[in-house]
């Protein structure tokens, strides 16, 4: 380090050192803030990972609680003995049509005859086999049509269907569980766009059980276990 004059009253000052010397402490900034940087980009890496493992698994539990209610209101809609759609179902039905009126309507009423009989000679094993075998065939000519409204009650709700093709149905169902041996009472009404839909569901439900009281009064028993129900 020396001085040496610039002018009359001015002098310069130089002074000399190593390059290590000058830049250490930038070198030390320097690595530093290399340090930093590579610290926050592991943890920009870091939250990145993060996120896509929570987004992944919110997308998981979504799917899970959608599968889960659709289960739900499997249980909620369906028999668990014949897999048909249950009377919860056939209420909301109901109701549905109260907003939307179908063009026609076709209802049918199945009853099992002497299914107590079957229970107590045979077994409840034997009368749930009998129930099962039943729904299948019903469902068989009208799938998705078909409720099971009570213990031995079945209901097929065909709407806008034609008359003619309706009918036609009914009667292979009643061939189809006379050829299988089931003995069961039958009502059936179809209204072309009908406004009163209980008095379609009471006159398919009136007939079945006249066809009911027939069966007994010719079978000599007294079983006719007609009741009060809501239509």
């Amino acid at each position: 380090m020396y001085y040496t004059p610039s002018g009359i009253f001015t002098w310069e000052l130089l002074i000399v050192v190593q390059e290590q010397v000058a830049f250490a402490s930038l070198v030390q900034l320097k690595s530093t803030l290399l340090l930093l940087g590579t610290v926050e980009a592991i943890l920009l890496l870091l939250y990145f990972i993060w996120t896509f493992i929570m987004v992944n698994q919110l997308e998981k539990s979504t799917a899970e609680i959608e599968e889960k209610r659709k289960a739900f209101e499997q249980l909620s809609y369906n028999d668990t003995l014949t897999t048909l759609i249950n009377r919860n179902k056939y209420n909301q039905v109901l109701e549905e049509f109260e907003t939307k009126r179908p063009v026609n309507l076709g209802v049918a009423f199945f009853d099992l005859n002497c299914l107590k009989h079957v229970n107590d000679e045979h077994g409840h094993s034997a009368g749930d086999e009998l129930l099962q075998n039943t729904a299948k065939l019903i469902v068989s000519v009208f799938p998705d049509k078909t409720f099971r409204i009570g213990g031995d009650e079945f209901v097929v709700i065909a709407p806008d269907i034609n008359e003619k093709i309706f009918r036609g149905k009914v009667e292979e169902i009643r061939r189809i569980l006379s050829e299988n041996h089931i003995s069961v009472s039958i009502g059936e009404a179809w209204e072309k766009a009908t406004e009163d839909l209980k008095a379609i569901f009471k006159k398919a439900d009136e007939k079945m059980y006249e066809e009911k009281r027939q069966y007994y009064e010719q079978s000599g028993s007294d079983h006719d276990r007609r009741g009060n129900r809501a239509i």
